[in-house]
């Protein structure tokens, strides 16, 4: 539209509409125009006036080129002209502002009606997927429309138009929403935006899966806005033509109170009525008004939004918080970085209280796909010049599975804290009585902090107490004869911490002491020190099924227990305990406490008193179990102590209601206890070792680690940003495509720069879990996950890398013996291998596919078909919903030709398995008729460190030769995608490879090892030699099991 010093000039068309389009009558567009620019509004007669003549110029058709025109002529701020914006922002200020409001109240149907269908095909009405587009749109795609936004959110919110929230989440065309827009182009009128539009607008993902808030966390820093408008007083509205405004604004009405004026946050907004300075974007503000929306909301719907918005994954599998951590950073976020740390810690809270599902908090700390390696220089306290690389942390503690005699708690905790030592006072807290501790800790008062203790004690020549070490690993390759498997790890997380916990935990519970010859008071409180020094701060729940026969000392558990951590709910299998323990010293945020009791009245009387429960100003429920006596005892003692159980029941609930808690109370007079007989340890039995089938691998795993390791290739002269250049054609293994083969060869096996996607092949392993701090898998266990429920509490999760069953652990060592570059996706599904859900194995499977892994390795069998099993394990062989299929590797029974039909081993797609002892023969107890024949006796395997019996022991079965089997076809995988690249235009390299995804292609790689005549013979294919390795590898030798040629 023609403009003259910022105003319309009446007798011009709009800008954009032809000729042959031009209204029948002129002088009417020509005098709404005139008067817009000079009438006053306030004037009834006047704006009648205009009314009248906008309705004819809207009845014949041409209203909608009116004001999708008007937001592309009106006048635009420039930051660098100053006149041209104090122009624009005269305008928005007077005119305009005027001219707009009076536009939404009498023709609101204008801005809530779709234009797309009355614009013409022209270039410049469309936006950029060639679709046309609203006037919202085009005022959003462009930054310099922002004062025509704000404008239309102030009035909107002055004049109640409530409407507003539906205009501003509609979707375009395009896959993007207004919000999308508006943030992208860091409009600071964004938080406003956000807060107006329907919470429905905030959860809508753009084509790249990003909602909103992901797009907000992208940007860092803050950006310089346009300077603030100063809008006029809000008039008394014209009330002389409601009939007509009715018929056309929007007559829809929201029954929501928080779309009503009453309810606008009006805490940005001046006394005058007009928003606060706000000259500047900050993702922070977004995301703040945001969580204001929860304000609006019923509190269980409130925390349902927020665990949407905080759990949803863009198409990169990363969660909002995710993005904020691993975003680039510019120079000037240095400068802000306490508010930053701020920021990010107070995302992580809300993470934490929002969300009260433990997989849906991990999915919004860490995205899917493992993702979540990499945090911002920022986050380490000090500026780095490159990203801190993190692992995921877990979120629990549950050590259940050491309630058994076969398991070496104190070995345990041995490797779990490695070179954590307690200084001299710590060390004087062992067994003893409670008024012993209790005088130590009188004498503690008067001294140094424990970090003053370290120093002093290195002082003396002692180790520092706290110190927590770990072994750097070695780059030199020793002789083949003594090069142990995991040497060729590649992944820097040995160099780290095993294990990691997140500052809030949700529950740790011990064992049960009642299986420990001795009490392990000495490993609770390394235990304890450890979590506290790794950065964990809060617990919310903690049992301690402590001896019954030998418990802890109180201030042991006072000491590094309840005094360090914020504890909510406690509860601890200790009769009679003292009270000051949880409410001296302590952060006192108990909500919730079991407590034992003998029936002594002295104790139960300090309980239900003013220095008991009722100090705990937070508590909401108290459970108190009475216990019965030992049933040795004879029973005149039975009936007396029941009886006093009873009085002393009533009794204690007249006192505690005479105090008035606020907590429930509930007693239990017939809590039983135990006493039990402990058991030893089961002994260790020799074994000889047998690892003639993966020695033939060693080779060529030599060779892929000089490869790695070399200096051959110059990373500094690489142009491609951590991606291989394509080889030569017709060079196929040539000298002059080894450097490229080497270059693409590290992208596949060492960890991936910043924000790029892991290359690494993955295999998922579903059994019973496995041990993360065995040496020779940790390096390479990428990340894992517990569908198995069965702890101290009911419902409650057991953790994947700790284990009451060897199996899952021996299983993972052999396919990191076969393919010490692969990692390691583990997935518990089972205690054992009896117990084993095959709801549990669908939901591992489904999860499986979710992080793109390339093998799924299934050791065990089911006698029974189930629809659920066989639904997951078709989506992972077809590639369901992904486009690649995963390849799954099944055991059969070993139960010869008694087996039978079994599963998942007899379902399409998958690749079975049986064993052959160590010199390809057939054992009595394999399966006949199955696709791959692996040795599987007696073959060597590392299990748990805890489990002295199965540290490194021999194993044999079917079982052992699928996981043979699996490792060993992911290494084919390794190098069918280093040595095929660049055959096809294009860039994927597993797409060009993807017919050996599926059973059939990768059975001809197992027949060129003699798999389809007998036992496999790795030798055949995986060389020493750089040249003879890229010809055994080029795709066009291997052939289709059911095929005749070699072509897919």
């Amino acid at each position: 539209m023609a403009q003259d010093n910022g105003y319309w000039t009446p007798g011009q068309q709009p800008t954009g509409i032809d000729q042959d389009e031009q209204v029948e009558d002129k002088t009417i567009q020509d005098l709404i125009l005139d008067d817009a620019n000079s009438i006053d509004f306030a004037d009834e007669e006047q704006e009648k006036k205009l009314f009248d003549k906008f309705v004819k110029f809207d009845n014949e058709g041409h209203a909608e080129y009116f004001l999708c025109h008007l937001v592309k002529n009106w006048p635009v701020p420039s930051l660098g002209a100053p006149e041209a914006d104090a122009k624009a922002r005269e305008f928005y200020e007077t005119r305009g502002y005027e001219f707009l409001r009076w536009l939404l109240l009498n023709f609101y149907g204008l801005f809530d009606d779709s234009v797309d269908a009355h614009l013409k095909e022209r270039d410049t009405d469309r936006n950029d997927s060639g679709s046309k587009a609203n006037f919202l749109e085009i005022a959003l795609r462009d930054k310099q429309n922002q004062y025509f936004v704000e404008c239309l959110l102030h009035i909107s919110s002055q004049e109640g138009i409530d409407e507003i929230a539906d205009i501003l989440s509609q979707s375009f065309s395009s896959g993007e929403n207004s919000l999308h827009l508006a943030i992208s182009q860091r409009l600071t009128c964004s938080p406003q935006m956000v807060q107006r539009c329907n919470s429905d607008a905030l959860l809508e993902a753009d084509r790249n899966g990003n909602l909103p808030i992901h797009l907000a966390m992208e940007l860092w820093g803050k950006q310089r806005g346009l300077q603030e408008l100063r809008f006029p007083q809000k008039q008394p509205s014209e009330g002389t033509y409601e009939a007509n405004k009715g018929v056309r604004r929007a007559s829809v009405t929201h029954n929501n109170p928080a779309l009503k004026p009453s309810n606008i946050d009006k805490s940005h907004d001046t006394p005058g009525g007009r928003p606060n300075p706000n000259t500047t974007f900050k993702a922070s503000d977004v995301y703040r008004q945001m969580k204001r929306k929860t304000e609006e909301m019923r509190e269980d719907d409130g925390k349902k939004f927020m665990t949407s918005l905080l759990t949803a994954v863009n198409n990169m599998g990363r969660s909002p918080y995710q993005v904020r951590l691993g975003g680039p950073k510019p120079k000037e976020a240095v400068n802000e970085m306490t508010s930053e740390l701020q920021f990010q810690r107070e995302m992580k809270s809300d993470i934490f209280k929002y969300i009260t599902d433990i997989s849906a908090v991990r999915t919004a700390l860490y995205g899917i796909e493992g993702l979540a390696r990499y945090a911002s220089p920022i986050t380490s306290g000090r500026p780095s010049s490159s990203p801190n690389i993190i692992t995921e942390k877990e979120l629990f503690l549950d050590m259940s599975d050491f309630s058994r005699p076969s398991h070496s708690f104190q070995d345990f905790i041995g490797d779990l804290t490695g070179d954590l030592t307690l200084s001299e006072d710590e060390d004087d807290l062992g067994p003893g009585t409670v008024t012993d501790a209790m005088e130590i800790v009188g004498q503690r008062k008067s001294q140094a902090p424990l970090s003053n203790t370290a120093h002093s004690n290195a002082g003396r020549g002692q180790k520092p107490p706290t110190q927590i070490t770990t072994k750097p690993k070695s780059l030199v390759v020793p002789p083949i004869s003594a090069l142990p498997h995991d040497t060729f790890r590649q992944d820097a997380s040995e160099d780290r911490d095993i294990i990691g916990f997140e500052d809030i935990l949700f529950y740790v519970c011990l064992p049960d002491m009642n299986f420990f010859k001795e009490s392990p008071q000495c490993e609770i409180r390394r235990l304890f020190k450890w979590l506290e020094l790794g950065g964990v701060k809060t617990i919310r729940h903690l049992s301690i099924p402590d001896s019954t026969t030998r418990p802890m000392c109180d201030i042991i558990v006072h000491e590094y227990i309840t005094k360090r951590f914020s504890i909510e709910k406690f509860d601890w299998r200790k009769l009679d305990i003292n009270l000051k323990i949880l409410t001296v010293g302590t952060k006192n945020e108990f909500t919730e406490l079991t407590l034992y009791s003998s029936g002594n009245w002295g104790v139960l009387y300090h309980w239900a008193s003013g220095e008991g429960l009722m100090a705990l100003k937070k508590l909401k429920l108290v459970t108190i179990n009475i216990v019965q006596l030992d049933p040795s005892i004879y029973n005149k003692a039975q009936v007396q102590h029941n009886r006093l159980s009873r009085e002393y029941e009533e009794a204690f609930r007249k006192r505690i209601e005479k105090l008035k808690p606020s907590f429930e109370l509930r007693i239990n007079i017939k809590q039983k206890w135990d006493y039990p007989v402990t058991r030893s340890l089961e002994s260790k039995e020799p074994f000889v070792p047998n690892l003639q089938l993966l020695d033939q691998l060693d080779p060529c795993h030599r060779l892929i680690y000089n490869l790695c390791n070399s200096n051959a290739y110059d990373s500094s002269q690489d142009n491609t940003r951590g991606r291989a250049s394509r080889p030569q054609r017709g060079g196929h293994g040539k000298g002059s495509d080894q450097a490229v083969y080497q270059r693409k060869l590290k992208e596949l096996t060492q960890e991936p720069s910043f924000n790029i996607r892991d290359c690494r092949v993955k295999v998922a392993i579903l059994d019973n879990g496995a041990d993360r701090i065995r040496s020779s898998i940790r390096g390479q266990i990428a990340k894992g996950v517990s569908y198995v429920t069965g702890g101290t509490t009911s419902g409650q999760i057991l953790p994947w890398w700790m284990v009451s069953d060897p199996h899952g652990t021996q299983m993972a060592s052999l396919i990191a013996k076969a393919n010490p570059f692969c990692r390691l996706y583990i997935a518990r599904v089972g205690r054992g291998r009896k117990d084993i859900l095959p709801k549990h194995a669908a939901e591992a499977i489904d999860w499986a596919i979710k992080q793109n892994v390339d093998i799924i390795s299934i050791s065990w069998v089911m006698k029974k078909d189930h629809a659920e099993l066989k639904s997951a394990i078709n989506r992972a062989v077809t590639g369901e919903g992904k486009g690649r299929p995963t390849l799954v590797f099944c055991s059969t029974a070993d139960e010869g030709v008694y087996s039978g039909t079994i599963y998942p081993a007899s379902y399409d797609g998958v690749v079975n398995v049986a064993a052959t002892d160590q010199y390809g023969h057939m054992t009595p107890a394999s399966a006949n008729g199955v696709d791959i024949l692996v040795p599987g006796e007696n073959i060597t395997a590392d299990g748990p460190s805890y489990m002295e019996k199965y540290s490194s022991s021999r194993v044999s079965g079917s079982s052992v030769a699928t996981a043979t089997a699996a490792g060993i076809a992911s290494l084919a995988l390794l190098l069918l995608r280093t040595y095929n690249w660049g055959r096809s235009a294009r860039s994927d390299d597993t797409e060009l490879i993807r017919r050996f995804y599926t059973r059939d292609g990768i059975l001809g790689v197992f027949d060129r090892m003699n798999a389809h005549k007998a036992a496999v013979v790795p030798s055949k294919l995986f060389s020493g030699d750089m040249t003879e390795l890229a010809e055994a590898w080029n795709q066009d030798g291997f052939k289709l099991r059911n095929s005749t040629s070699g072509q897919s």
